[in-house]
């Protein structure tokens, strides 16, 4: 969602601009109400982005990692738990057999 957040944001800013740009320069003004919801639009979405990238992370910590076969605790940088990763290591040796 921050990274949604993130890159709406920024190409509703950039979105603004070239509006105000091109409107200035082909129809000799632009609607200054319209540029002004797109900036406070595009500032608000940047401003959230960081909120839901800490609570995101957060909330990713506070969750774990669990062995996707059993659901138990897993430590840092493994996917299963001891018990279910020998046997996905032999599950595999065997589809790769002849």
């Amino acid at each position: 969602m921050a990274r949604f957040l993130g890159r709406a944001g920024g190409l509703i800013v950039a979105g603004a601009l070239v509006y105000l740009a091109v409107a200035e320069i082909w129809f000799g003004g632009a609607n200054s109400i319209l540029f002004r919801r797109l900036i406070i639009s595009g500032a608000v979405c940047l401003a959230l982005c960081p909120v839901f990238w800490i609570l995101g992370r957060g909330a990713a910590v506070l969750a774990g990692r669990g062995c996707p076969r059993c659901g138990r605790r897993v430590g840092r940088g493994r996917i299963y738990c001891d018990e279910h990763r020998q046997e996905t290591i032999n599950e595999y040796r065997d589809r790769q057999r002849p």
